[in-house]
């Protein structure tokens, strides 16, 4: 699973940077959970 998921939170947070001026991808975007890497709850 930790092999799998790595690195995920960190792409979601890219692309949400990428496309910050997009309301049409940012509203998708922002469906997804920003933390859930094992370690991102602390």
């Amino acid at each position: 699973m930790l092999e799998l998921c790595t690195g995920t939170d960190a792409a979601l947070a890219k692309l949400k940077s990428k496309y910050i001026n997009n309301k049409q991808v940012t509203s998708k975007l922002n469906q997804y959970e920003d933390k859930i890497e094992a370690g991102s709850f602390k």
